[in-house]
């Protein structure tokens, strides 16, 4: 009888012989594990975060701008993605191609329009527009931003 593989070596052959993605062919990646990916306001470009182009002030040395690395646009801010989970504020089921400001939740073009057009009841007397995903408070001059994937850099 032939001697059977140990278990640690079967399962190092298993490892290896999985297909391994090629990072620069999926560049988002929205889940727990990975890097967090970001929007600058300016121009809609989606970044991973990373500390390139970052101005810092100040004696406490906090970000008062970021320099978009595909167009060199300044933004004000970046924001974070996350997915709308909740299927029922989403209007229709076309592609995540815009994002909420400032939550940064990912939503139709038809879904965002409707949501940053709608005034719910803000304390006792105002009405303000609400993400539907989380109810934070949306710009007022710019509710939602268009995401541009580094697939679509050359899109207008």
């Amino acid at each position: 009888m032939k001697h059977a593989q140990p278990k640690a070596e079967r399962e190092k052959i298993a490892l290896f012989a999985k297909p391994n993605a090629q990072n620069h062919l999926l560049s988002l990646k929205l889940k727990q594990h990975f890097e967090p990916n970001e929007v600058y306001l300016s121009c809609g470009h989606v970044q991973g975060r990373h500390d390139w182009g970052v101005a810092r002030e100040g004696p406490d040395k906090n970000p008062t701008s970021f320099k978009c690395p595909i167009c060199l646009v300044e933004s004000p801010k970046t924001i974070q993605l996350i997915m709308g989970m909740e299927s029922a504020f989403h209007l229709d089921s076309e592609a995540l191609d815009y994002c909420f400001n400032p939550c940064g939740h990912m939503a139709s073009v038809s879904t965002v329009r409707y949501w940053s057009r709608i005034p719910l009841p803000h304390g006792t007397n105002s009405f303000h527009p609400v993400c539907p995903f989380c109810t934070s408070l949306l710009c007022m001059d710019k509710p939602y931003v268009r995401l541009i994937f580094q697939d679509h850099c050359y899109d207008s």
